[in-house]
């Protein structure tokens, strides 16, 4: 648009995303991949207390299929499973 270009919409797919892979069913895996994510961006920082809260958040959805235990355990072994690179 900058350089006077024209843009046009076309109403069509181009990508879909099946349900357990967007991020929508709060399972075991889910969590275990957060709290690797967690360790990569923050490791142990002071930051990593933002992290926990996030994965608190995502508890209180209504489509988790864990209890707030093993989502926890599932994290913690995500977060120990990777070396802060």
């Amino acid at each position: 648009m900058n350089k006077g270009l024209n843009i046009y919409f076309v109403p069509e797919y181009i990508v879909m995303h099946p349900l357990e892979s967007s991020g929508k069913i709060l399972d075991a895996s889910y969590y275990k991949s957060k709290g690797a994510l967690i360790k990569r961006l923050y490791g142990y920082s002071f930051n990593l207390v933002l992290g926990m809260a996030f994965l608190i958040k995502q508890y209180l959805k209504p489509q988790k299929s864990i209890s707030f235990f093993s989502s926890f355990k599932e994290s913690l072994i995500g977060f120990n499973s990777i070396n802060k690179g």
